[in-house]
């Protein structure tokens, strides 16, 4: 609960901080873009229904697609694995919604190759941008700085990027950012990113209990309970990706610090 209470309060300073160094416009653009934002989700709560009864019967759609539909969906996943581009989970929830289980196979063979593909165009072609991402994201330079070190071995670097992957960091950033690192290889990266996968089973589930509550069958208590399904799991998964990223934090800046080494595989 201590951590949890830490998380909240640092993430609130960290806001207020990066909001002050903001120029009046973008101040403006920001309380703008939040305002649309808190509009929209109202917006959403009054006609949740009708919005989720509606992705349904598209979703129905898509499915009938068959082979069109899974390769729109593999072309969308490539595309967002691409920085600066947003979206992945979005998509991970939809495909949850049309494919249900049956949508983990292409999820997980699709993010791996195409985050490698991503990881590897940045690595090669752009490693300048890459370096740029990195440093305008402090979340990603610890993680770095751990995986730079010349005494990491091929598996330590599958372990610290499987957690990496595990932790609530950008996708397409991640992918973009690790192409600055020089000796990062891309088969330690598509191990970790398959390993991993596991995570968006739950995105899938999500997906499905939007789908179980807007579909026509069933009372308003068994949707009740779909609707507390779903704020408990992603409640639950995204504090438990935040504690453990903030977990590794400390660690590697131990490490980094050389204060009482920590072994990568004791993290």
């Amino acid at each position: 609960m201590n951590n949890a209470r830490e998380i909240v309060v640092s993430a609130g300073g960290n806001f207020r901080t990066w909001f002050r160094n903001l120029s009046t416009p973008v101040k403006i653009g920001v309380v703008i873009g939040l305002i649309a934002h808190a509009v929209i989700s109202v917006v959403i709560l009054v006609n949740y229904q009708k919005i989720i009864s509606y992705v349904v019967s598209v979703s129905d759609e898509i499915r009938q697609m068959k082979t069109k539909g899974i390769l729109i969906f593999a072309l969308l996943i490539g595309i967002v694995s691409f920085p600066p581009l947003i979206g992945f989970s979005s998509l991970c929830i939809i495909i949850g919604i049309v494919y249900g289980y049956q949508g983990f196979p292409l999820i997980a063979i699709t993010s791996s190759v195409m985050s490698t593909v991503a990881l590897c165009s940045f690595k090669f072609f752009f490693k300048d941008a890459s370096q740029r991402i990195i440093d305008s994201h402090s979340n990603l330079q610890i993680f770095v700085s751990v995986i730079k070190d010349s005494d990491t071995t091929f598996i330590q670097e599958v372990f610290v990027l499987t957690l990496m992957k595990l932790c609530p960091l950008p996708y397409s950033i991640t992918n973009g950012g690790l192409g600055c690192v020089p000796h990062l290889s891309p088969l330690a990266f598509f191990l970790a990113t398959i390993v991993c996968s596991p995570k968006y089973l739950i995105q899938i589930f999500l997906g499905i209990q939007l789908r179980e509550l807007g579909g026509p069958d069933g009372d308003n208590n068994q949707k009740l309970v779909h609707f507390i399904i779903i704020l408990v799991t992603g409640l639950s998964f995204g504090t438990l990706s935040m504690l453990l990223y903030k977990r590794l934090q400390y660690k590697f800046q131990q490490r980094s610090a050389g204060q009482d080494y920590v072994p990568l595989d004791t993290v």
